[in-house]
Order: C-alpha cells, then sequence, then structure tokens
C-alpha cells in the first residue's frame, strides 16, 4: 500500500525515487506463492456477498444494465487474452454478415463450467428495423462486443440492438453482459481486494523505467501480468501464449514502456474501480478517452466535499475549497495532488 501511494504522489515529492526504492527493498508481494491482501466473501447475506450475486443485485436490472465496455473488451480481443470468457459472457444474438448462419444457434461453455446460448442474426437490410440500425452496428462476426461507455439513453441500441419492446429497459441482446461469475454471492475467484501482487509488479516495473529502483523492468512487468492472469483461473500454457506475442513485449523506448505498463495495469485493475480510476487520473494512460463520446467530458478529479461539512465544519470546509484549483468544490477542481 505504501508503495501504491509513493508513486501516485511522486510528482510532489523531489525524494520520491529515493522512498519508492527504500520501500521497493523492503519484503513485497512478489512470490508466487505469496497471497494477495483480499477477503474472500462469505455469501450469506447482502454485506457478506460479492455485490453481483442474488443477495445484491441478482439477476434482475441492477446486473443487466451494467455491460463492459467495448474500449475494454475490444483491446483485450485485439490481444487475445484468455480473460475474455472468464469476464465476459458470450452475445445472447450476435449478428452475422453470413446469410447461411441467420438463426443459427450455439452454446458457449466458459471456463468456470458456466453455460450460455446465442442465435445469429444476419444484418439483413431489407427489414426496416436493421437498416435503421446499420449505423450503430459496430460489431458484428464476434461472440463478444462491449458497450460504447458513454452512450447514456442510447443504451438499447447498442450495437445495433433494435428489439426494445423485449429488451426493455435495462436488456441488449447485441451487447455482451458480464460472465455468470459475477451474479455469484461467493466464488473463489470473487474477493474483496485491498492489494494484489499483480499491482505491485506493475508499480514496480514502471518505478524501473523511471530509474527509481534497479531492476529490471521487463521481468517486472511480466510477473504483474502473470499474476492477473493467475487470480483468474488461468492456465500456464495460455499464460506462456499470451506472454509470447510481439504485442505484449515492451517497446524500446521509456515512454512506449510506460504506456503499455499502464495497459496492462488498468486491464488487471478490472474489478479494482477505485485504484483504476485513480492510476487513469494520475497517468491518463491508456488513452480511452477518444472513443467519440467521452472526449467530450472534462476528466473528474476529486469528490465533492460532503454536504454536512458546509453545516458543522463550514471553517474547515472554505479552507479546504480554497486550497482548490480553481477554488470551487466541484469534481473538476484540482487539489495539491495534482497541482
Amino acid at each position: 500500500l505504501k508503495l501504491r501511494l509513493l508513486m501516485r504522489a511522486s510528482a510532489k515529492y523531489a525524494d520520491a525515487g529515493a522512498r519508492i526504492a527504500a520501500t521497493a527493498a523492503l519484503p513485497l508481494l512478489s512470490a508466487a506463492t505469496d497471497k494477495d491482501a483480499s477477503i474472500a466473501y462469505v455469501g450469506t447475506n447482502t454485506v457478506n456477498s460479492w455485490v453481483g450475486g442474488s443477495n445484491n443485485w441478482g439477476n434482475g436490472g441492477e446486473f443487466e444494465r451494467r455491460r463492459p465496455s467495448k474500449t475494454l473488451v475490444d483491446k483485450m480481443l485485439s490481444l487475445n487474452d484468455p480473460r475474455v470468457p472468464v469476464w465476459f459472457a458470450p452475445i445472447e444474438n450476435p449478428w452475422t454478415s453470413d446469410a447461411a448462419k441467420d438463426g443459427v444457434s450455439f452454446a458457449t461453455t466458459d471456463p468456470n463450467g458456466y453455460t450460455y446460448s446465442s442465435t445469429w442474426e444476419y444484418v439483413d437490410v431489407t427489414k426496416p428495423e436493421i437498416a435503421a440500425q446499420v449505423s450503430n452496428i459496430l460489431d458484428k462476426d464476434k461472440v463478444y462486443a462491449g458497450f460504447i461507455a458513454g452512450m447514456f439513453g442510447d443504451f438499447k441500441n447498442g450495437n445495433g440492438h433494435y428489439n426494445t419492446a423485449a429488451g426493455g429497459t435495462n436488456g441488449n441482446f447485441k451487447v455482451s453482459k458480464f460472465s455468470k461469475l459475477f451474479q455469484q454471492n461467493t466464488h473463489a475467484l470473487l474477493k474483496a481486494q485491498i492489494m494484489n501482487k499483480d499491482e505491485v509488479q506493475f508499480v514496480l516495473a514502471e518505478a524501473a523505467v523511471k530509474g527509481y529502483i534497479t531492476g529490471n523492468a521487463d521481468t517486472y512487468y511480466r510477473a504483474g501480468i502473470t499474476f492477473s492472469m493467475k487470480r483468474w483461473g488461468i492456465s500456464d500454457a495460455a499464460i506462456t501464449t499470451y506472454l509470447a506475442q510481439s504485442s505484449i513485449a515492451l517497446p524500446g523506448d521509456s515512454p512506449g514502456k510506460l504506456a503499455k505498463i499502464a495497459e496492462q495495469k488498468w486491464i488487471s485493475l478490472f474489478s479494482v474501480a477505485a485504484e483504476a480510476y485513480l492510476d487513469l487520473r494520475r497517468t491518463r494512460l491508456p488513452n480511452i478517452f477518444s472513443n467519440g463520446l467521452l472526449s467530450t467530458y472534462t476528466f473528474p478529479n476529486r469528490y465533492r466535499y460532503p454536504g454536512n461539512e458546509l453545516g458543522q465544519n463550514v471553517t474547515a470546509y472554505n479552507i479546504g475549497v480554497a486550497t482548490l484549483l480553481p477554488a470551487v468544490d466541484d469534481e473538476f477542481s484540482k487539489m495539491w495532488l495534482l497541482k
């Protein structure tokens, strides 16, 4: 945790490198036998269950309306990432450009044994309802597809979904859901995560590129990927195949290395949303903003102060707001860490 926080604040401390080096020299989560700092879910009530399970979201709208982003799914598919079928469900009614496959159903069993049924639908532009959605059909001939972050009210038409009457408020048969793993109250792969070995290795990889420590950035980087995949039950053989790809290799230049490390760290933080956001806020890597919709929005930098501070702690509240840039209590002002 100290290593994480030092890297997060490294731009504000002249001696950040020395502090990080001293911390990196301490015993860390670095061996395959080291356990992640995480807590298993008991799964008996709303408090001790995974949030997506029947004790919380269940099979209802809360789970249905949360979909993986197209940015993440596309990136993982382009890298042949074996975590895709662990995290995401096959599309229920995927598009096909092959008329012969129209109406053909197929079953999929994911690595955790959960089963899914899908049926291909031909992009038949002679049908008015399909022709009207052609511009929205971004993924066809694919079993997995994500939803474009920032579409908001257009969710029901994501990837050309037109059967909104059947889909209801939250349904979309043309975009993947999260896998059934995330509908469980408890599972060996679902943990309340505090600090994982993979995050430690990615921080060390970044520190090595920046010259804070003398270790090998590539070694840390590959260890981070390996630990992340093993945390999700990926086999050694699949990990070896993944790491052997040229698209995974670190480039020769430092900016390129930092970008690649950030990309893999971002993927590995998939179920640790707060840390993924904070790292993105710090580095602006990977560049996930230019999806055609999010690029028009100002990136949020902070939470607003709680409303009760105005009534119960107004003096300290005013002092705090005065330190922001600009001195406005909203999500876009910068605190000392970001100035």
